[in-house]
């Protein structure tokens, strides 16, 4: 009877321990330091995982200040708020579709809160409202998975904003494009319309002034070559040239 305790007692720890390397609050750790808090599962029956208790503001810090504490190696301290800027920053991309994913970069490239999140979130109580009722209830390893749902989600989100901004982008450019190449077409037809006129003026004012010589000429073939010729009778016959011409 005795060795059937045991044995059971020791299944009992494996399975616990196997499971919590997998699905527990500690997967994080190694499948040994699992299994050792597997033999103490009796304890566990009666400590519990902490939850978020997002129904207020002050509960929820509790609640995770608590959380914090019950993971006091570097990693757990980092994977947490890790998860919680992910979090934040998907809800924070949602609420303000003018940022991108450079804006992002402190989260994506070392998990760090970007100083926009901070900035973000107190402008908008809204949002931090709807992360404490999406995480209320929620364990160690819940907010993990959650974490991870969250950055896929706002990897997805930045991406397919920063294709619609290069698009954009490359359509105002081509539009630019466009207008400049307009801009060129109709001053190159201005200047060549105002050469054409330059030329024609010039055509003109020597056909005018071939027509006063021929009527000067004419003049002084009727009435003599030393015959004078008066300046109302050369405006006279400009004004006849010039509308002829």
């Amino acid at each position: 009877m005795k060795g059937m305790l045991i044995g059971t007692y020791l299944a009992i720890a494996l399975v616990v321990g196997t499971l919590g390397a997998f699905f527990g609050n500690y997967s994080y750790e190694s499948y040994w330091y699992n299994l050792g808090r597997g033999f103490l599962w009796p304890v566990g029956l009666f400590e519990g995982d902490t939850e978020i208790d997002g129904d207020t503001p002050e509960s929820f810090a509790k609640s995770y200040v608590q959380m914090m504490s019950e993971h006091k190696n570097s990693k757990g301290r980092y994977l947490l708020p890790a998860a919680l800027g992910k979090l934040a920053g998907l809800e924070l991309a949602k609420a303000d579709p003018s940022l991108v994913k450079a804006d992002f970069a402190p989260l994506i490239t070392g998990g760090a809160v970007p100083q926009v999140f901070i900035q973000g979130l107190l402008k908008n109580p809204k949002i931090v409202n709807s992360l404490r009722e999406e995480l209320d209830g929620m364990d160690f390893h819940d907010m993990l998975i959650a974490g991870d749902d969250a950055e896929a989600e706002l990897f997805d989100l930045l991406d397919e904003r920063d294709k619609a901004n290069r698009a954009l982008a490359e359509a105002l450019q081509k539009v630019e494009a466009e207008k400049t190449a307009l801009q060129r077409e109709r001053e190159a037809e201005t200047a060549r319309a105002v050469e054409v006129a330059a030329a024609n003026a010039v055509v003109a004012t020597q056909s005018s002034q071939a027509c006063v010589d021929d009527k000067i000429s004419a003049y002084r073939a009727e009435v003599g070559e030393e015959s004078l010729v008066t300046h109302d009778m050369l405006a006279e016959w400009e004004g006849e040239c010039a509308s002829s011409y």
